[in-house]
Parts: C-alpha cells; sequence; structure tokens
C-alpha cells in the first residue's frame, strides 16, 4: 500500500480533467511531494518536530483537506471538512429536471451564484425514470421522496423490501437549541430515516442513501444481503463485490470525512477487480477515526468536483471505469455540496448551513 499524507488548503489542489488516471496521480504526486517537503524539513515556518502530521494541525483555518492513498486494487482521494470554516448541505434536482452529470451540475451552480467549494455524489435514484428511490429534505422541507417513483412502489419484485427501503439511513443535519437565547448549532449525524430527532433539535437537512458503514455495517437491513453457513449467497447491490464507492464519515471532534475510491490504479493501469467492497471501505473508514460512516451511491455515480482556483479550471473526477478504462460519466439526481461558511457567523463546531436555493430551476 502506497499512502501519501499532507493536509493543505483546497485551493492548492487540482485534477486533470479527461486526462488518462496515470498522469492525474502524478500530478497529485508532484503537489504532495513539494508540500510533504516542505512540511518535513520545516521551510516556511513550520517546525520540523511536528513535521508530516497525520491529522490536521489545530491551528488550520483551510476549509477542506484533502489526502489520496493508493492502493493495489484503487486509488482514494480523502477530504476532510472543518466544519467550523465550511458547510455541507444537499443539492438536489426536482423530478421534472433532466439528470446532470456532477461537472454539469457544477457548472449550474456556478451560473447561478451559488459557487461550492466542492461537490460530491450523493443519493440513490433511478435512471430510467430520472426520480428518486432516497429522501431529500433541505431547509426544512422534504424535496424528494421514494414513494413518489411508480418504477419503485408498483414494482412487484421489490414489494417484500419496500418498508426497508423506505427506512434506509441518511445523512442529517440538525439545528439544536443553545444555552444562549434563540442561539441554534448545527449537529450532523447518520441515523435511519425513521429515527426520532433529538430533543430540543430540529430536522433541517438530510439525504438518504445506504447501507450505514459505521458503526456497523448493516447490508442486510439496508441492502439486502443474505448469508448461508457464512457465505453469501445474496447481494443484490454488490457490496460484497469490488467497485467505485463514494461516502461520508463523522469525526470525534465535529468534522466531517469524505472518500472517494477510484477504480484506476498509481500506475494507470486497471486491476482484474478494482475498486473496493463496503467492508474494505468500512475497515479503511474505522482505520481513520470514523465514529458513524453512511456509503453513498456507488458505482459509476461515484463522482468529485472541486471548484476552480486562481490559476487552476475547476476539476472533475469519475470514479468508474469502463471496459477500455476511461472515465463514466453518469448523470445523477443528487449531491452533498460543500459551501464555505460567511466569515461573519459564529458558528460552533457544527452549525446549520446556510439557507438557499439548492434546486437550481
Amino acid at each position: 500500500m502506497q499512502t501519501q499524507t499532507t493536509w493543505f488548503r483546497l485551493r492548492n489542489v487540482t485534477l486533470l480533467r479527461n486526462a488518462p488516471h496515470s498522469q492525474q496521480l502524478d500530478r497529485w504526486k508532484a503537489l504532495l511531494s513539494l508540500l510533504v517537503l516542505l512540511c518535513c524539513t520545516g521551510v516556511g515556518g513550520l517546525n520540523p518536530a511536528n513535521a508530516c502530521p497525520k491529522h490536521a494541525p489545530s491551528l488550520d483555518k483551510s476549509p477542506l483537506l484533502v489526502e489520496t492513498q493508493a492502493l493495489a486494487s484503487a486509488n482514494l482521494v480523502w477530504i476532510t471538512l472543518h466544519t467550523a470554516q465550511a458547510t455541507l448541505r444537499p443539492v438536489w434536482l426536482a423530478d421534472d429536471q433532466r439528470l446532470k452529470t456532477t461537472g454539469q451540475m457544477a457548472q449550474t451552480l456556478l451560473e447561478k451564484k451559488m459557487a461550492p467549494l466542492l461537490l460530491i455524489n450523493a443519493g440513490y435514484f433511478d435512471p430510467n425514470n430520472g426520480q428518486t428511490t432516497a429522501h431529500l429534505m433541505t431547509e426544512g422541507q422534504w424535496r424528494l421522496d421514494p414513494k413518489n417513483n411508480p418504477r419503485l412502489t408498483e414494482n412487484e419484485s421489490l414489494q417484500p423490501f419496500l418498508a426497508q427501503i423506505y427506512n434506509r439511513s441518511e445523512f442529517r443535519v440538525y439545528g439544536c437549541k443553545t444555552n444562549r437565547p434563540g442561539a441554534t448549532e448545527t449537529r450532523y449525524d447518520i441515523a435511519r430515516h425513521q429515527d426520532a430527532v433529538p430533543s430540543g433539535c430540529e430536522l433541517q437537512a438530510a439525504v438518504g442513501a445506504g447501507p450505514m458503514l459505521l458503526p456497523t455495517l448493516t447490508d442486510a437491513a439496508e441492502a439486502f444481503t443474505h448469508q448461508v453457513n457464512g457465505r453469501l449467497v445474496r447481494d443484490p447491490i454488490g457490496v460484497g463485490k469490488p467497485n467505485a464507492r463514494s461516502a461520508i464519515g463523522l469525526l470525534p471532534n465535529g468534522d466531517i470525512l469524505l472518500v472517494l475510491v477510484s477504480q484506476a490504479t498509481a500506475n494507470g493501469a486497471q486491476p482484474a477487480k478494482p475498486g473496493l467492497s463496503l467492508p474494505a471501505l468500512q475497515a479503511l473508514l474505522k482505520q481513520r477515526g470514523v465514529i458513524k460512516a453512511l456509503n453513498l451511491d456507488g458505482g459509476g455515480s461515484s463522482s468529485l468536483w472541486i471548484q476552480e482556483t486562481k490559476t487552476q479550471p475547476s476539476e472533475t473526477l469519475y470514479a468508474k471505469r469502463n471496459a477500455k478504462g476511461l472515465p463514466e460519466q453518469r448523470p445523477l439526481k443528487s449531491w452533498l455540496g460543500v459551501f464555505e461558511r460567511p466569515t461573519t457567523t459564529t458558528v460552533s463546531p457544527s452549525q446549520s448551513a446556510p439557507k438557499g436555493q439548492t434546486s437550481p430551476p
């Protein structure tokens, strides 16, 4: 396993759009190597005694910190969201809107002056009719409901599983009362759809996916797997098979960890079984101290967009590779968007996302 870890500002990060993955990784390696050198030698005022930390420095004010990890079967991009400097909220398309790739959705947001720092794919949907198969809420209102999708509700083979589908796990944003009169703070959580909202809190936003990865992998309840004598005999969504993946995790300090698993490897080759299984991804998240984690829509949906910088254009990474080794660009229904927090806002480690239109017309 090859791992390179360096923490740096989002605006110093770039990916190559539509370039071979080996070129993308070379670009990453060059940047990471330079930053590791600066960190470990103390150049620029850094203390060599504390060089190359495993975790972000406590005084770092960057909203996002990025790390790449090269495995034999996949290349991973880890992103730590500092919730004191940025917010996370769902971005979605209504049922009468045409699905968009992650790059297209980012461009739409830019045109609407709603520029995010980052977009990552989120909830499940039916590509045949463009309607949702997962719940989604923004600003306290349910925007997407799987019960409104006839291809789901009228599918006879799915009738035994509908109750479980409607109660899948979701990433949640709460607005909770504090000791200060009239003040609220944001708390992030991962819970089943029908779980109660904590006392003193209101549910402000949510996006469903699943299964939950931590504290336990709920593949039987949410992904409908079945084992006989310890052998997996039913795995309809490929829980045990390597694939491109996206996931979100909650850290003990209130920060959020996002991960994208690309099927291309460090040398640009595509292995016989590219990507990661959900148990393998669960193990990596646990190693990084994540206490709760949720699997997001994966496979061809796994994708990531990073905003432009003063010197580089905005860049998109599509994690799934086709038979020719080229990235798949699947149109999607929903995303999680990272938005920089206004500097005038007083925040707690987790605070509510600013209100705004998250479904562009």
